[in-house]
């Protein structure tokens, strides 16, 4: 936890918001940008949430060792894909991890716009959810696509990776206070994860099979 006292806080939020109002300027974007008098209320809230998110990632989160253990995961399972990825079907492979990426990272936001979870400590400001969503599903899932090429033993597996992460990963994560459930159980994860897997796994056979009809 930082020791920051309370004028250097005061300080640090004061030099944040001119950056960020700098940065804003720098690109040109106008005070305001459409005359919907609703929004002339949501933006300067989400202005003032961004320098929030911000200062308090400058000045609590990024200083826990939590945050700096995730990342060595994030680097760790990326050295994974990158060692483990059978070269002769790369793009294929790598395809299938960028469907599951998009559609972990779809889920992830709508759940959080809809405050089904939160994130008291975040990796990346920006990014809050960038080890999990972005890294450690997709290769987990893609590595499963690699090897098992057949339905049967495909699902099996995907089943097992499912349930590490929804009932032991998760778990640790929310422990970690990188995570907070607030409408959310791990039980939900499971069969998302699931679906999603799938998914992706039948839009590779139809791509395929698009190509191989070429």
């Amino acid at each position: 936890m930082s020791t920051l006292t309370g004028d250097n806080r005061n300080q640090g939020g004061g030099l944040v918001a001119m950056i960020m109002a700098a940065f804003w300027r720098r690109l040109g974007i106008p005070g305001k940008l459409i005359t919907d008098p609703a929004y002339d209320k949501i933006l300067p809230l989400n202005t003032e949430l961004g320098r929030l998110v911000l200062e308090n990632y400058l000045q609590d989160d990024i200083h826990k060792w939590t945050i700096w253990l995730t990342l060595v995961v994030s680097i760790a399972f990326v050295a994974l894909w990158w060692l483990a990825a059978d070269r002769r079907r790369f793009l294929e492979v790598t395809l299938f991890g960028t469907l599951m990426l998009i559609m972990s990272t779809t889920f992830d936001a709508a759940g959080f716009t809809l405050n089904l979870w939160v994130y008291p400590d975040k990796v990346m400001p920006l990014l809050p959810a960038l080890t999990f969503d972005y890294i450690v599903v997709p290769v987990a899932f893609l590595l499963v696509y690699q090897k098992y090429g057949r339905w049967g033993p495909f699902i099996i597996a995907s089943v097992l990776v499912a349930a590490v992460y929804s009932f032991i990963a998760e778990p640790i994560v929310v422990w970690l206070n990188l995570t907070l459930y607030l409408k959310w159980h791990y039980a939900y994860s499971f069969v998302v994860y699931i679906g999603m897997a799938v998914v992706a796994k039948l839009l590779m056979t139809l791509f395929i099979r698009h190509q191989n009809a070429a």
